[in-house]
Order: C-alpha cells, then structure tokens, then sequence
C-alpha cells in the first residue's frame, strides 16, 4: 500500500519495492488509472500492478511469475511436440492420398506401355471411376477400341487385296503357262501372233 509517497507492506515476507513516478501519481490521486509493471524482487520477476485505493493512496498487488514462467516453458514445449506430431500426421495423411490418388493414373500408364511393347490392343484397360481420371481411362479405352478396329480393317484390307490379286495372278501364271506347253508342243494349233 502507498500512503503519501510511502509503500507500506501488508505481508512481513513481502520486501518492500520503490514505486515509479507512475505508481506516485495513482498514490497522490493526479491519476486514476492503474499500472502494471515487471520487476525483479529478491532475485524473482514479479508482477506489479498498482491501483487507486478508495480510501487515498494506491494499492499494489505483486505476484512472483516464476509459476507462470515455468507453466508458460511446459506448454510451448507440449505445443511444439502436438505441432511435430501434427506435421507427421498431415505428411502422411498427404502421402496416403497422393497415392490413393495417382494410383489410377499409374495403373493407366503401365497399361499404355503394355500396349506400346506388346501391340497388343486387346488389354483390358483398368476402372478408374467417374471423376476427370476415369473420364480419361474411358477416352483412353475409346481411343484403345478405334485403333483396334483400325488394325482389324486393315488386315482385312490386306486379306481381301491378297485374295483379289490372287485370282488374276493365278490366271495369268496359267496362261503363260499354257502359252509356254503350246509353243514347246509345237502343234501348230496356235498362231505365233496369239
């Protein structure tokens, strides 16, 4: 307590403290505020806060903060653990969900370099789902299905030219054929000029 510009102490174990400008002038009643200070007192930070007393004078109320010091230490070091464990948590969350999520996209690559080593067009192209991956698994199965038809048409192209360039080929081997006998045969039953 301070009493024209003396601080007396409420407690024997309390030492007494010199009060600022400051903490005067809410003892002399120029201010009424109150203020609030850090200070060290027989080796310990104390809390300081010092109000108008209703009777005149000032009240100061002092609080040792080792306590809170000490609590304030234990919980930064628990935030930094839960911040650590929340950072290992939210990377391998992530890392999950990337993977559950790419996995698709991998299965639909290793399908197309299937496709591209073994020209084989008949592979079962994997489901991927409704979303943008399996609107891009069902273009790719599209895509898969043309080619395929494609190569079928070729090949019947192919056969079919093979065969209709079989009939004409066969009938002319078998007319040079018959021309060649005729001429060796010498029989006289076809003119040179035929």
């Amino acid at each position: 307590l301070i009493m024209d510009g003396k601080v007396i102490a409420c407690f024997d174990e309390i030492s007494a403290f010199t009060p600022t400008d400051a903490e005067l002038s809410i003892a002399d009643g120029t201010t009424d505020e109150y203020s609030i200070r850090t200070a060290v007192i027989d080796g310990d930070r104390t809390r300081i806060i010092t109000m108008p007393f209703q009777r005149g004078g000032a009240l100061q109320l002092a609080r040792d903060t080792t306590e809170a010091t000490r609590v304030l230490r234990a919980l930064r070091v628990r935030l930094l653990f839960i911040a650590l464990a929340g950072v290992v948590l939210g990377a391998i969350s992530g890392l999950l969900l990337a993977t559950r999520l790419v996995a698709p996209i991998r299965r639909l690559t290793e399908t197309a370099r299937h496709i591209a080593e073994t020209r084989d067009l008949t592979t079962e192209v994997p489901e991927a789902g409704t979303d943008e991956i399996g609107s891009l698994t069902a273009s790719f199965t599209t895509m898969v299905k043309s080619l395929a038809e494609s190569r079928e048409q070729q090949q019947r192209l192919i056969s079919d030219a093979s065969h209709e360039m079989r009939t004409p080929l066969t009938s002319l081997g078998t007319n040079i054929d018959l021309l060649t006998r005729a001429d060796r045969a010498d029989t006289g039953q076809l003119p040179a000029e035929d």
